[in-house]
């Protein structure tokens, strides 16, 4: 109720206008989701433009109840940003957020247009967010946006030792569908181990370390293990080759193409591995322990603020190969270690990271930033 006494002191909800780059199925567009959701919910009026068309999220955020506008297809940045001011002037929010940082440009420069506060976002590491958009466009991205919503810590330390002020800063967590994304009751027994991951099979997500190291771990075990890795990319052959290389009479390893019900692939794994060289706060990481598994994972952007070692999962810095084989090995010993890690997994996503917090956290940073101007 208190939300919708701070909306009726200005009569009207207010209305937000989001600015994605992409509705395509990555981590960002699925936390737009479930934010437009949260706001949804809770009484706000919401528009959405976006760069591209017919892409995967678009049905389910229209089903919301969300309007919907796009850029022309094929159009240049100039192109775009004209198109955009011209329908942030005709939508008339009261504030806009970006969602992607490549699109932090046109919602502040919107924003100018129609004096009105904008938000650029900032998802993964600050610095690979900047070198990522380009030499030009990449420091813009960064600078001229006057707040900033970032779902990592880390970023956000960053971003103040950069120069941002930090009443202009904010911190979202992303959120996870707690009651999509958990354990099974009972788990069928199985007379493997399963360990999955899931990912754009990119550069980045080091799936080649990956099949190292449980390839490692899984010598000397008297039960079989599986490793199933989930997603497309350019590093598909090598990475069949390698499979090819490193399969042995108790290890085999699965390619799955990316899934339209994640949920229950992590439902029917045992341990969830993450061996990225960066990134923000993996939503991957946060399904999983939503579905009760536990976490190994390099320590990387956000996840050293999330996982407490031998709590709810295990990190180990890149270079600590030896220690990231030994405790997966550990893990693939201990059935009772695996159920304990997973459980105290699911309790931190629950408390930390599900729809409410959402619900809590963005119409303070609003209030606050309304009340700045």
């Amino acid at each position: 109720g208190h939300y919708m006494r701070h909306m009726s002191d200005n009569l009207k909800p207010l209305h937000i206008c989001f600015i994605a780059g992409t509705l395509g199925q990555g981590g960002a567009e699925r936390q737009l989701y479930y934010i437009l959701s949260a706001l949804r919910g809770i009484g706000y009026q919401l528009s959405l433009i976006t760069l591209t068309q017919n892409e995967f999220w678009e049905k389910p955020i229209s089903d919301l109840g969300v309007k919907i506008h796009h850029t022309a297809k094929g159009s240049g940045s100039i192109s775009k940003l004209r198109q955009i001011v011209g329908l942030v002037a005709d939508i008339k929010p009261d504030i806009i957020q970006s969602q992607h940082f490549y699109t932090n440009l046109y919602a502040a420069l919107s924003g100018k247009w129609i004096n009105k506060p904008a938000f650029g976002a900032l998802r993964c590491g600050l610095y690979d967010e900047i070198a990522e958009t380009g030499r030009i466009l990449g420091p813009l991205s960064f600078r001229i946006p006057r707040y900033i919503i970032s779902n990592s810590l880390e970023a956000i330390e960053r971003s103040l030792s950069s120069g941002k002020r930090k009443d202009r800063v904010f911190y979202l967590p992303n959120v996870v569908d707690t009651l999509k994304f958990q354990p099974l009751e009972e788990k069928p027994s199985a007379d493997r181990i399963r360990i999955i991951s899931i990912g754009r099979l990119f550069p980045q997500k080091r799936f080649d370390r990956l099949i190292e190291y449980v390839s490692e771990a899984a010598k000397g075990h008297v039960q079989g293990i599986e490793l199933t890795i989930v997603g497309n990319g350019p590093l598909k052959n090598d990475l069949l080759e390698l499979a090819r290389i490193h399969a042995a009479d108790n290890f085999t390893i699965k390619f799955m193409d990316a899934h339209p019900s994640p949920e229950l692939l992590y439902q029917s794994a045992d341990i969830y591995v993450l061996t990225s060289d960066f990134e923000g706060t993996p939503n991957v990481v946060l399904e999983a322990m939503s579905s009760g598994l536990p976490i190994l994972a390099t320590a990387v952007g956000n996840l050293p603020n999330i996982i407490t070692n031998g709590n709810n999962g295990y990190i180990f810095p890149l270079e600590d190969k030896s220690g990231f084989i030994a405790q997966l090995f550990h893990l693939l010993e201990s059935k009772n270690l695996r159920d304990e890690i997973g459980h105290n997994a699911r309790k931190y996503i629950l408390d930390h990271n599900s729809g409410n917090t959402v619900e809590r956290k963005l119409p303070e940073i609003y209030k606050q930033v309304l009340a700045q101007k």
